[in-house]
């Protein structure tokens, strides 16, 4: 998605989120609420918020990850906004009688793109091989501006996102650009 993203110059959205109270409801519950916990969140995802072309993945043991393709900041924190009053509208219930809330806290980031500074349209009479030199310089810098941008560098600000979000309390999804 980041290789995309980067050849066709669109918008691209990173975030991770983690389980609010993970431990503390494996430790009154058991280990194998999680697994639970997360087809349930997995099924919530699926069925309701996630555009078609989001991808979420499990990234570690209590994280997770979502790509949002062409989607702007604002679009992927309104999508994790809905996800979190949709996963709180539904019921887990723990072995088929005991209602638990589960909640997230989430972090966004976006993939950062290279600047589009368009050129001065002068009247002066250069050179037509002078100008074509001169937006291939350009073309080349921003490419490289945009190429410089890792799958690692997202997902480190992303969880630094995350983290705010969990300095900042329960439930909540914060941004870090």
């Amino acid at each position: 998605e980041i290789k995309t993203a980067k050849q066709s110059l669109t918008p691209l959205c990173v975030g991770i989120f983690s389980i609010d109270n993970l431990k503390a409801t494996q430790q009154l519950y058991g280990e194998n609420i999680a697994e639970d916990i997360f087809k349930h969140l997995c099924n919530v995802c699926q069925q309701n918020g996630l555009r078609p072309q989001a991808n979420i993945a499990r990234i570690d043991v209590r994280n997770f990850a979502i790509i949002f393709p062409n989607a702007e900041v604002e679009e992927a924190k309104n999508i994790m906004l809905n996800l979190q009053r949709e996963l709180t509208k539904s019921i887990f219930l723990h072995n088929k009688k005991e209602k638990i809330l589960i909640t997230f806290s989430a972090g966004i980031t976006a993939m950062k793109m290279a600047n589009s500074d368009e050129e001065d349209d002068d009247d002066d009479d250069d050179d037509d091989d002078d100008e074509i030199s001169n937006e291939n310089s350009n073309k080349n810098s921003n490419d490289k501006k945009v190429n410089e941008e890792t799958p690692s560098s997202i997902l480190k600000r992303a969880l630094i996102a995350m983290k705010m979000a969990q300095n900042k309390g329960k439930n909540t999804v914060e941004v870090f650009l």
